[in-house]
């Protein structure tokens, strides 16, 4: 789902194209993501990389294990694509080289570099982020029919399109290429956003922490949800199991300061299963969308 800060802005060319696509009103706007970044979603926008879906039929050496770890570790720390660079030059440098060739090739070959790490976990994942054209007001998210070219909400009936008329023309004359939309958002598939931190070792051990709790109810004993006596019910009902995933969505709404009138929201989903010092942890949590408009919010 992940999806931790990192410095795209070193190498722009490489790096992966960006989570969020904003109204282009937000382009030049540095407030949103200042307010983003207070509430620690600064790994949703233009430095971001987006949440992969494994495949299990990938034939890594042991260099691209390693380099792949290595990668993701930086990462999920913040640490700028430069210093990974020089990380793996060091790496190169100062270690492989004074090793045996042929055992260093037996392994693989020296380390990649940061760019060539990403491009071979694109090249065995699966995108879990969705970019759809969005109501101009922001009440409604359109799905991928070209000719849907205007919001259903009665209230409003606004035209999907950047430039709505020549956009409507060209559907009309059979032109199928998705027209430029007034303004886009991206949304993540929280299935495919859990797949990353299952197949690293570490944090999946994290995810045991459920297991641990009895499934007798202790009087005047409550740990974490998982103790409570709702939660076991649910298990005596099997409604849930100890293996199921919990999550808590959590909707934080915020008006834009530089434009009066106008409000974003924030969603996203915290893991339960893990252990409760680690939940709110940027790392951990999974970021689902940055939600546009309405431009004047009403009660």
């Amino acid at each position: 789902m992940n999806s931790i800060n990192n410095n795209a802005q070193d190498d722009a060319e490489e790096e992966p194209t960006s989570v969020q696509n904003l109204d282009e009103q937000y382009a030049d706007d540095d407030t949103v993501v200042e307010e983003a970044s207070a509430r620690g979603y600064t790994f949703m926008f233009e430095d971001a990389i987006r949440y992969k879906h494994f495949d299990h039929d990938y034939n890594w050496n042991i260099i691209q294990k390693f380099g792949i770890g290595l990668i993701k570790l930086l990462d999920h720390n913040g640490v700028s694509r430069q210093v990974q660079r020089d990380v793996v030059k060091h790496i190169n440098g100062n270690l492989l080289s004074y090793i045996d060739p042929v055992a260093v090739s037996n392994l693989g070959g020296l380390l990649p570099s940061p760019e060539a790490i990403h491009r071979l976990l694109d090249k065995s994942s699966i995108d879990a982020v969705k970019t759809y054209d969005v109501c101009r007001e922001g009440c409604f998210l359109f799905d991928d029919d070209v000719q849907q070219s205007h919001c259903i909400n009665p209230a409003w009936g606004e035209g999907r399109y950047k430039d709505q008329d020549k956009a409507e023309e060209s559907i009309r004359a059979g032109d199928i290429s998705p027209p430029k939309a007034f303004q886009t958002m991206a949304m993540s598939s929280v299935g495919a956003s859990l797949a990353e931190p299952l197949v690293d070792d570490k944090i999946r051990e994290d995810f045991k922490y459920a297991s641990q709790f009895s499934d007798k109810d202790e009087d005047g004993v409550y740990i974490d949800m998982f103790s409570g006596s709702v939660y076991k019910e649910f298990l005596r009902q099997n409604l849930l199991t100890r293996n199921d995933i919990c999550l808590v969505l959590d909707v934080d709404g915020f008006p834009n300061k530089s434009k009066p009138g106008s409000s974003q929201t924030l969603v996203h989903c915290m893991v339960m299963n893990i252990p409760a010092s680690k939940r709110a942890k940027e790392s951990m949590m999974i970021p689902l969308a940055i939600l546009p408009g309405p431009k004047s919010p009403s009660i």
